[in-house]
């Protein structure tokens, strides 16, 4: 038994083993690659969503703060208009306290007239205003 040569059986054996032991080891790298790339599109394809969510988010901003800049504006626009409302009335009140002034001294004038032309006596003629 000593002529058997057990050492290039087990060279050999050793040889078969390190090649299924290196098969092995491919087939996992492989799989742990594809699951790693699988992870990667996730994450592409998240990264992307999350890109797309922010430039809606950006659209978003940029229509608030357009709207906010309208809403400044017509603000503006009413207050304007409120203070247009104020002096028209402020003009209004003023024409007619003018107006009853007017009128008031319309009346005393008359009442004067009146007295006068009763001093005067029916016999006078009233001169043409």
């Amino acid at each position: 038994m000593n002529d058997f040569p057990w050492r290039d059986v087990a060279f050999v054996g050793g040889l078969v083993l390190t090649f299924l032991a290196s098969r092995y080891t491919a087939k996992q790298n492989t799989r742990a690659a594809e699951r790693t790339a699988e992870v990667a599109k996730a994450a592409a394809a998240q990264a992307t969503a999350v890109d797309r969510d922010r430039l809606g988010l950006d659209a978003m901003e940029a229509s608030l703060a357009e709207q906010e800049r309208r809403i400044e504006r017509m603000s503006r626009e009413l207050a304007a208009a409120v203070d247009g409302r104020r002096v028209a009335e402020q003009h209004a009140a003023e024409a007619e306290r003018r107006a009853t002034a007017a009128e008031d001294k319309a009346e005393r004038l008359e009442r004067r007239v009146a007295h006068l032309e009763a001093e005067r006596g029916p016999d006078l003629e009233r001169p043409d205003l």
